[in-house]
């Protein structure tokens, strides 16, 4: 919006439009730079604050887009002004010294032209996050298509985290989001975590509310094809390892994966990367303003097998992926949980909503599990925002088993998993697990 401004501005010059919609572009800049100088004295830090989780920007998403040379993304505050001072020096460079290109009328429509479409193009970023997607949600998917969702009294609208459970975990506590289906270690560490523990327990933001996939997760150990130190899950003892964001699953397997190996609980040392593409390339070192030095951020990261695959198996079409996986492991419990805010949903238990969305949920699952051939086609149209070779959705669905019925908790399975994140040290061992289960269960099975 500055930039549009600005260029209505020097567009005046050469079509002497309505002198009220001048000072309006020229009162938009001034408020546009307040707000610009406001948002970047009071850009948090990376790291927990007020129990919300910040991160840098990553310049990269999931599918892999990078900004050029990251542009407004950058981490410090003076890119920002010196891309103004530049922009704006140039124009009146134009205007001042150039002045048979300043009046031709080629030179002022491509100012008009470029003004409204920099206005334009402003709500693109959010279309296009709005159709991300993950194989896991595909009967989430199903059972939006079906007649029973278009007939329930209220609007479902999704919401894509590629930056994993724990964003989602901060946004709901914003109250940003209503429900959730994330995964299980991250939900129980977000209300029953060290930190969280030392708060009252409705503070929690959320409750658990309900299975989704009863199967455990498949989780590949990943890090750069170069790095030709790391071979093996023992080379990584003491290492680096990163994360999307701390308190999310690719932070807690970390505990998970000590305690398998028989080590410390803080044997790794996290390093907040942000989404998957942030992920890849902090283990390979790539950085897009200097491709020729690799400098990487950390040594191994973990991420959901299918989704990494492409990345690390050879293919004619990738003889040389960027990655190598190192090894793999599962997650000791039922994968992923439904969560619901608890300020939407103060007594979810008897909330008629929440029953009519599960009943919907119920439906799409039913519908994944009678027709394995059309979900094989949906992934591998790329319809769902995800793209798998029928191998890989075969070799997925041969593993995969979504819950009968969503509705409800079970108390074995958070009593599993808060044994074993004490172990891990996520969750301190002097806590019950009935406190436990009370911080963490909305609707018990």
């Amino acid at each position: 919006m500055l930039v549009a401004s600005i260029l209505k501005v020097f567009y005046w010059f050469g079509h002497y439009y309505s002198l009220s919609l001048l000072v309006q572009a020229v009162i938009m800049i001034a408020v546009q730079i307040v707000l610009l100088k406001v948002a970047l004295d009071n850009r948090p830090s990376p790291g927990v604050k007020n129990s919300v989780e910040h991160v840098p920007f990553s310049n990269l998403d999931e599918k892999g887009f990078a900004r050029p040379y990251e542009f407004w993304q950058w981490k410090s505050a003076k890119p920002y002004w010196m891309f103004l001072a530049y922009f704006v020096g140039a124009l009146f460079f134009v205007q001042i010294l150039l002045p048979p290109i300043a009046q031709s009328d080629l030179y002022v429509n491509l100012l008009g032209y470029a003004g409204l479409a920099v206005e334009a193009i402003l709500p693109l970023p959010q279309i296009i996050a709005n159709h991300r997607s993950q194989h896991y949600l595909t009967p989430l998917h199903l059972a939006l298509r079906s007649p029973a969702a278009s007939s329930l009294p209220f609007k479902i609208e999704l919401t894509p985290f590629p930056s994993g459970t724990g964003h989602m975990i901060t946004s709901l506590r914003e109250k940003e989001i209503d429900v959730a289906i994330g995964l299980t270690e991250g939900w129980i560490a977000g209300l029953a975590g060290k930190q969280q523990a030392q708060k009252d327990a409705a503070s929690g933001g959320y409750k658990v509310v309900g299975h989704w996939v009863d199967t455990p997760l498949r989780w590949a150990i990943i890090t750069g094809r170069e790095r030709e130190e790391l071979h093996t899950v023992t080379d990584l003892k003491g290492k680096r390892v990163g994360v999307s964001r701390l308190g999310s699953g690719s932070h807690i397997m970390s505990f998970v994966l000590a305690q398998k190996q028989g080590w410390k609980p803080d044997s790794f040392t996290p390093t907040v990367l942000g989404p998957f593409q942030a992920l890849r390339n902090g283990v390979t070192g790539y950085d897009a303003t200097h491709p020729d030095q690799p400098a990487p951020s950390a040594e191994f990261f973990m991420w959901e097998h299918f989704t990494t695959k492409p990345y690390f198996q050879e293919s004619s079409d990738k003889p040389h992926p960027p990655l190598k996986k190192i090894g793999e492991i599962f997650t000791p419990w039922p994968s992923w949980l439904i969560v619901a805010s608890t300020s939407v949903f103060p007594d979810p238990e008897h909330d008629q909503k929440l029953q009519q969305l599960f009943q919907v949920l119920d439906q799409g699952i039913n519908e994944f599990e009678n027709d394995y051939d059309q979900v094989v086609k949906l992934l591998g149209t790329g319809e769902l925002g995800c793209t798998y070779a029928e191998e890989d959705a075969k070799e997925w669905l041969k593993d995969v088993r979504f819950t009968s019925s969503t509705r409800g908790v079970d108390r074995k399975v958070v009593d599993g998993v808060v044994d074993v994140l004490k172990v891990a040290g996520v969750i301190d061992p002097g806590m019950s697990n009935d406190d436990a289960a009370e911080r963490v269960i909305g609707i018990p099975r």
